[in-house]
């Protein structure tokens, strides 16, 4: 990809199973947004549903049909399509049931334009904890941004981070008084479980082969390594 090592593109290797997608057509998918922090001003909460408008670094195209989430998606002739200084903004999704799988992968596209992570932070969270960010160098370099010129498809794990079996995703934009970008652009998002085949499981080889196995009647089974 165009952004090198600090914005590769992603996949999973392996059978999943599709717990939830959404591509934003029918409806915004009943995501909601909110200004976190920084001055209440028209365009601080700059999230926006529709189609981009392809200016401030954003494509002017979604990556399926028309309509996409994004910051400040330039609707109207005083937006520039990037995100303002001094703001901190998110947009979450509903909440997903993601019980019976032990690994969960997010995976979506995304096309994602903001500065170098020791300035601005771009941030996926998964109830909360935060499971991706930018790249971020220090104050000496400072110029490694993240600056996609394509649709990427980004996968990334979330395993663990479920509430009673539920997760909420957000996607966070954090940026201070300099430099700004045209944020993100998020299309198509999905949920889906690893599944763990027949292939990948093999018996103990400590357990005893006298046709019963242990007291409650199962083969001791040892799960081989099921990490991305």
């Amino acid at each position: 990809p165009s952004g090198g090592f600090i914005a590769p593109f992603t996949f999973v290797v392996g059978e999943l199973d599709t717990i939830y997608c959404e591509d934003f057509e029918a409806d915004d998918g009943g995501y909601i947004h909110e200004l976190i922090a920084g001055e209440d001003i028209e365009g601080a909460d700059d999230w926006q549903w529709g189609q981009p408008g392809g200016l401030g670094g954003d494509p002017d195209f979604a990556w399926s049909g028309s309509s996409v989430w994004g910051n400040d998606l330039a609707p109207e002739e005083n937006w520039n399509g990037e995100y303002q200084n001094e703001k901190f903004n998110r947009l979450t999704s509903i909440a997903v049931d993601v019980s019976g799988y032990e690994q969960v992968v997010l995976e979506y596209r995304r096309w994602l334009t903001v500065e170098d992570g020791y300035y601005d932070q771009a941030r996926i969270r998964s109830n909360g904890e935060v499971v991706w960010e930018n790249y971020a160098t220090s104050r000496n370099e400072g110029e490694d941004h993240t600056q996609d010129v394509q649709w990427v498809q980004h996968v990334v794990d979330i395993s663990g981070t479920d509430e009673d079996g539920v997760v909420e995703l957000s996607w966070e934009i954090e940026s201070d008084q300099g430099l700004s970008m045209g944020g993100w652009n998020i299309d198509d998002v999905c949920l889906k479980g690893v599944l763990i085949s027949n292939d990948d499981v093999v018996e103990d080889e400590d357990s005893e082969d006298d046709g019963g196995s242990d007291p409650s009647g199962s083969a001791l089974l040892d799960i081989e390594d099921g990490s991305l």
